[in-house]
């Protein structure tokens, strides 16, 4: 009876450890997909399963392995399942190997095209894990190119294109985004917990994120029909998250939330 208790207590680490929270993203996704003329839903199903839970799950997961020490000093990020010692590391790295292994094995099975793109999504982010997150602007790049990537991989495994201007949104409006994320970090930590930060300023970040309010303005001229009306959401929201941030408090702690 204590072992079932102690597993059914831990099922909320688990759900946290692969941020389930955070597969909300993947809409951007079924959005590209129905807006290129794709109709299978069993499919997109299917996509969704083997790049959220199994793909991104596994690199969630290497993510606060990767960063348990560091996470260990940070004021939010210490209660993460591992930086907190709820899960110990080899557990938590036999699971992220187990997701990623099944997600590729049944993306080989269900289209070539899912392989590929997890492939791509397992390249960039452990890229950006090992390699660059100590390289000011770069990691910003590269962390944010996933998420309009998710968009253009729901029109091309739909089979359409021809939505490169909402692209080019997309990709303003999610870099404005974790740009402000940025800014959330310098207000929580310092440059011992997380190095790249010396190289950022709120002056700086704050400048970036008013360069891409505007290039989504512009950019909103080119679009027409739906294009036009998934630009605008895109821009509300984006001018939503970022004042919200800085004068509403319910956005602030939703904010916070969900970049713990």
């Amino acid at each position: 009876m204590k072992t079932q208790i102690r597993q059914i207590s831990s099922i909320p680490d688990y759900l946290r450890l692969i941020r389930v929270e955070d597969y909300v993203t993947f809409v951007q996704l079924v959005i590209g997909y129905f807006l290129a003329g794709g109709r299978d839903v069993w499919y997109l199903s299917g996509v969704l399963i083997i790049l959220a839970p199994m793909i991104y799950g596994g690199l969630y997961t290497l993510n606060d392995i990767h960063d348990v020490q560091a996470d260990r000093l940070h004021p939010v990020k210490r209660t993460r399942p591992v930086a907190a010692g709820r899960i110990p590391p080899r557990i938590a790295y036999a699971l992220a190997i187990a997701l990623i292994m099944c997600g590729l094995l049944l993306a080989s099975v269900l289209d070539p095209k899912v392989l590929t793109l997890a492939i791509l999504f397992i390249a960039i982010n452990l890229a950006y894990t090992f390699l660059f997150k100590p390289v000011p602007y770069l990691e910003i790049f590269l962390n944010t190119i996933t998420h309009p990537l998710r968009f253009a991989a729901g029109l091309w495994l739909a089979g359409g294109w021809g939505h490169w201007p909402l692209l080019a949104v997309w990709f303003s409006a999610s870099f404005a985004i974790t740009t402000l994320k940025r800014i959330k970090e310098l207000h929580e930590s310092s440059s011992v917990v997380r190095p790249v930060l010396r190289f950022y300023s709120k002056s700086t970040l704050k400048a970036i994120i008013t360069c891409c309010m505007a290039l989504l303005l512009a950019l909103l001229n080119f679009l027409t029909g739906w294009d036009l009306i998934l630009g605008v959401i895109w821009f509300c929201f984006t001018l939503v998250s970022v004042v919200g941030y800085f004068r509403i408090p319910a956005i602030k702690r939703l904010a916070q939330h969900l970049w713990r």
